[in-house]
């Protein structure tokens, strides 16, 4: 469905009880099942994955899938034993490691393409998940 479509029907949705039904029914085919826990953490982790080299907040992820943002927090939660922000980091310091190591790139456009505008931001991030700069990760593996 496009994004069209679903506001059509959610507008729909208010004129009757036959109205929601079909909404509700076509929202089924677009949102996971509550159910279904990993299909949520396995919807936002793809969201992150798609959308690193951007500022990514909650409510983006939250808008993305249709979901309270809340709910989606705590089910991440649930299934990862992380929270979004964390897993974002984590995830942007992996793909960092990885441009570090393959690329030629300098530090500081590496710290751009996974997301982080602040250098010394990026750095002290860096260095909790990998115990030394983003530099001298990049010396090492030469």
């Amino acid at each position: 469905f496009s994004d069209e479509t679903m506001c059509q029907a959610m507008n729909d949705a208010t004129r009757s009880v036959d109205h929601m039904t079909a909404f509700v029914h076509a929202l089924s085919k677009v949102v996971p099942f509550e159910d279904d826990v990993t299909d949520i953490t396995n919807a936002v982790k793809k969201y992150i994955s798609h959308h690193i080299s951007e500022e990514i907040t909650r409510g983006d992820i939250a808008g993305a899938l249709y979901l309270n943002e809340d709910y989606i927090s705590r089910v991440f939660k649930k299934d990862t034993g992380m929270t979004i922000p964390q897993y974002i980091n984590q995830a942007r310091i992996r793909r960092a490691t990885e441009l570090l190591t393959a690329t030629e790139l300098a530090v500081g456009d590496v710290a751009e393409a996974v997301g982080y505008s602040n250098f010394s931001y990026f750095s002290k991030i860096f260095r909790q998940y990998e115990g030394c700069s983003p530099r001298e990760y990049k010396q090492k593996q030469k």
